[in-house]
């Protein structure tokens, strides 16, 4: 199997830093090294961790659930599973605390309480040996932890505010005891959005304290079009507040013409050398009316350096929108040379990259003499679980795909193939079935399929 894809060259560094579907990036410096976590929502393994030393180039190094310490999320619909994931180090300890949304149960309301939130930790990411989930008893959406200088830890969600007016959305804060996940205080809500009520929604908060102040980053304007970072001030970790007179640390959809767009969810750490930056997620949109446009490749990871005026107020890319070519004399470029992904499926396991769509029940795949061999199940692909389906991301706008394959149905039920795959609503496929003349031979079969959203 081979995978190509072609980068343009870089004058610096190139946005995306992780190309394909990598949204709510959060990241982290430990020493020398840096530490990059994403939502994977239906897909199994889930939390893809990304190590880099360098904050340009970054290697796929395991997952924060994988087969040790997996949950049983089948039957989820799109977008349902794993959601805006943090990673934090404390005490030598790594942890990773997100959301699992059971997308059945919350149908066919949104409802927060219905999801579940909880902690992996491990005290060397590399090993890809996290804990079993610790769930915890907090309501909401993307998760952050905070230590505050006495080692008080506190919990900070996204939640919406149900009231007369609907629409409002806040961050909600408890003081956790991380041994037993349960809050050691009643949470109290210590942000509320005041963006216009069509489009406030506040989520994935981070706390940060910064040369004796405290700061909470949350992502507001909603997960399309509007979104933007704001950032805030204040004595405590919970605040009050006090908002950046800069207005939003980083807003792309300013310029609806600009070809990033919808930046926002993001995260903010130092370097070494006491520079910062921010990881975020963005879309590169395909139409000529760019704000609304197409992104083929899904939520990306895009880096931006990150200034501080002399008030202490940050501003991603010095205020300026955040494009492909980012000039940083203190990155390296990526290479420019072109990415091939060839596969020959050697070894005794999937290697890192490839995807299950939900938890499998049981293994239907084998790997060995340089094959991979899929045992056909009877569920199709439009199935929420239990399809024999492996996938990998695609990580470029122009891509070659080719799979030398082997398969002779005996059935007309019988049929194997590859396929294009957006989700279960909408995928392409292109397979190999038994001929509809009655002579057994084979055929090839092309379908596009479009369905209607379960939502």
């Amino acid at each position: 199997l081979v995978l190509a894809t072609v980068l343009a060259s870089a004058s610096a560094f190139t946005n995306p830093i992780i190309s394909g579907v990598n949204a709510d990036p959060s990241a982290i410096r430990v020493g020398d090294d840096y530490f990059l976590v994403s939502s994977s929502f239906e897909y199994f393994p889930g939390v893809p961790v990304h190590h880099s030393t360098n904050l340009v180039d970054w290697e796929l190094i395991g997952h924060g659930l994988n087969e040790n310490n997996k949950i049983s999320d089948r039957q989820l619909l799109t977008t349902g599973g794993i959601f805006a994931p943090t990673i934090r180090h404390h005490n030598r300890t790594f942890y990773i605390i997100t959301t699992y949304a059971d997308s059945i149960r919350f149908l066919p309301d949104f409802f927060p309480f219905q999801q579940n939130n909880f902690i992996v930790s491990t005290d060397d990411p590399f090993w890809n040996n996290w804990t079993q989930p610790l769930y915890l008893d907090q309501a909401g959406i993307d998760p952050d932890l905070f230590w505050d200088t006495d080692g008080t830890v506190y919990l900070s969600t996204g939640y919406p505010e149900f009231g007369p007016k609907g629409g409002n959305s806040t961050i909600w804060q408890s003081k956790l005891d991380l041994t037993t996940g349960y809050s050691l205080t009643q949470p109290e809500m210590i942000y509320r959005s005041s963006l216009p009520e069509n489009i406030r929604w506040a989520e994935g908060p981070h706390v940060y304290l910064i040369n004796g102040t405290y700061y909470l980053s949350v992502a507001e304007g909603g997960t399309e079009v509007l979104r933007r970072q704001t950032i805030h001030r204040g004595p405590s970790p919970s605040g009050p507040w006090e908002a950046s007179p800069l207005g939003p640390m980083l807003f792309n959809s300013r310029d609806p013409s600009a070809p990033i767009q919808q930046t926002g969810h993001a995260d903010i750490f130092q370097r070494p050398d006491g520079k910062w930056y921010s990881v975020f997620l963005a879309v590169r949109p395909q139409l000529p009316q760019n704000i609304n446009g197409t992104y083929q490749l899904g939520r990306e990871t895009f880096l931006s350096s990150v200034t501080w005026n002399e008030d202490g107020w940050p501003l991603a890319n010095n205020g300026n929108l955040v494009t492909f070519e980012m000039e940083d004399p203190n990155l390296p470029a990526k290479s420019n040379a072109s990415h091939t992904l060839r596969d020959d499926f050697s070894g005794s396991s999937l290697k890192l990259g490839w995807e299950f769509r939900g938890t499998p029940s049981r293994p239907w795949w084998r790997v060995e003499n340089n094959t991979l061999s899929l045992r056909g199940t009877t569920a199709t692909l439009d199935a929420l679980d239990g399809m024999a389906l492996v996938l990998r991301k695609q990580d470029g706008l122009f891509y070659t795909f080719s799979v030398d394959m082997t398969f002779n149905p005996t059935m007309d039920t019988q049929e194997a193939g590859i396929v294009a795959w957006v989700n279960d609503h909408y995928h392409d496929t292109v397979s190999v079935v038994q001929c509809q003349d009655g002579s057994n031979s084979t055929c090839l079969k092309t379908l596009v399929t479009v369905t209607p959203s379960r939502l």
